[in-house]
C-alpha cells in the first residue's frame, strides 16, 4: 500500500487543540515524553501569536483497497486519533466490566449501588457493567472476539441483553455463533450497528433455545 505525504496548513488554535488530544491519549496509552516538549513549545508560540498558521505534513489516508490485507474492524485499522481513543476507550469499559463482575451470591442493589458510588456514575450505569462481566464470563469465545477493543458498551450490552436467559446446556453453541459473527470476514469491516447486531444475536440464540430470547413486549396482551 503506498503512502502519500500531504503538506496542510493550519491555524495554531486549531493544531494546539490536536496536539492537546494526542499528548492526553499518548499519557494514557503510552508516555507521555514524546510529545511533551512539542506541546509546551507550540503552546508558548500559540499564547504569543494564536491566529498565525502552522505547515505540517501528515499522512494522507489511501482508501484503495489492498487484495493482500488480512480481515479486520475498520475501526482498527483507521489511524485517526479519534478512532485509537474510541478503542482505547473500548478497552477501558471492557476491564472495568470484567473487574466489577459479580459472584452469584451478589446482593444486586447492594453490588450496583456500591460500584454506582466507587464509579461516580448511576446504578442503572452499574448494572450495565455487571451484566456485561457476567456475560463475558459466561460465554469466552465472545470474550475473545470483543477483547480487540472495536465494540462499544452499547454493542456489548445488547448481547448481555439477548443472552442472559441462556441456559448452561446451549451455552457453547450461543457462544461459538456470536464469536462468529463478530470476527471480520474481510479487510476494513464496519462494526455492526445495533438493530443488525440485535437481531443476528436474537437470530442465534433463537436457533439454539427459543425459549431463552427476551420477551417482545408487541406479542403481549396489554
Amino acid at each position: 500500500m503506498t503512502t502519500v505525504t500531504t503538506t496542510v496548513t493550519t491555524t495554531k488554535r486549531h493544531a494546539i487543540q490536536e496536539m492537546a488530544f494526542n499528548a492526553l491519549f499518548d499519557q494514557i496509552t503510552t508516555d507521555i515524553d514524546l510529545g511533551e516538549g512539542a506541546l509546551l513549545d507550540l503552546t508558548l508560540n500559540y499564547i504569543a501569536d494564536p491566529d498565525g498558521e502552522l505547515t505540517t505534513h501528515r499522512p494522507t489516508p489511501d482508501h484503495r483497497q489492498d487484495p493482500d490485507a488480512p480481515a479486520g474492524w475498520a475501526i482498527l485499522t483507521n489511524p485517526d486519533p479519534l478512532s485509537t481513543a474510541k478503542t482505547t476507550a473500548n478497552l477501558l469499559d471492557l476491564s472495568l466490566a470484567a473487574a466489577v463482575t459479580p459472584d452469584g451470591t451478589d446482593e444486586i442493589r447492594r453490588t450496583t449501588a456500591t460500584i454506582a458510588r466507587r464509579l461516580g456514575i448511576t446504578r442503572g450505569k452499574a448494572l450495565t457493567y455487571c451484566e456485561i462481566g457476567t456475560m463475558l464470563t459466561r460465554l469466552p469465545a465472545t470474550c475473545s472476539a470483543v477483547a480487540c477493543g472495536a465494540f462499544s458498551l452499547d454493542l456489548l450490552r445488547i448481547i448481555a441483553d439477548v443472552t442472559c436467559c441462556v441456559a448452561t446446556t446451549y451455552l457453547d453453541a450461543v457462544d461459538t455463533g456470536i464469536a462468529a459473527l463478530l470476527t471480520p470476514t474481510r479487510p476494513d469491516q464496519v462494526i455492526p450497528g445495533p438493530v443488525i447486531l440485535r437481531r443476528s444475536v436474537t437470530a442465534i440464540v433463537g436457533t439454539c433455545q427459543p425459549t431463552a430470547l427476551p420477551v417482545d413486549p408487541d406479542d403481549q396482551d396489554v
